[in-house]
């Protein structure tokens, strides 16, 4: 059987707790917090029925979030990363994703040497030389089936029977 503390309220009380932003709940954590880890059980059970009818978190959620010491922080954007390839080599990857049906990245990496000079051939496309190069030089993250993916990977061979073999 539920326990009624511990599962959202539906209805009236569920649209007001959507209302709150994450900034105000962050702000909300961070003045409740203090107060929570420093109270007595008494306190503690009233201060988390009333943080968790205003942010709308699950009761044990709310017991992690405020029993922490460390302080809440929003996460700070990732720099941008840096282009790998530049505007005529992604138009030349969008025209060639989309003659081989949209496949995914690992298989248009291995049909791109027999695709671009089909759609070359057959009037599909007309590819810069110094585009093509770059489309059909080997990306670091596939250079790992050269030599049968057998350096990397993290389990064991199928066949070792002993912990002997393995190590």
């Amino acid at each position: 059987m539920p326990h009624p503390k511990c599962y959202r309220k539906c209805g009236k009380e569920a649209a007001v707790v959507r209302k709150i932003s994450k900034m105000t709940r962050r702000e909300i954590i961070g003045a409740v917090s203090e107060r929570y880890r420093s109270a007595d059980r008494a306190d503690k059970g009233r201060l988390l029925d009333e943080f968790v009818s205003i942010t709308g978190y699950h009761r044990r959620h709310a017991v992690r979030l405020l029993g922490t010491t460390s302080a809440v922080e929003p996460s700070k954007p990732l720099a941008p990363r840096s282009r790998k390839y530049d505007e005529p080599v992604n138009l030349a990857l969008t025209t060639l994703g989309e003659a081989s049906d949209r496949i995914c990245g690992k298989r248009l990496v291995a049909l791109l040497p027999l695709l671009i000079p089909a759609l070359e051939k057959h009037g599909g496309m007309q590819i810069d030389p110094a585009v093509r190069n770059k489309l059909l030089s080997p990306s670091s993250r596939y250079e790992w089936a050269s030599d049968g993916g057998q350096s990397i990977g993290p389990t064991k061979p199928f066949f070792a029977t002993s912990q002997s073999e393995v190590s």
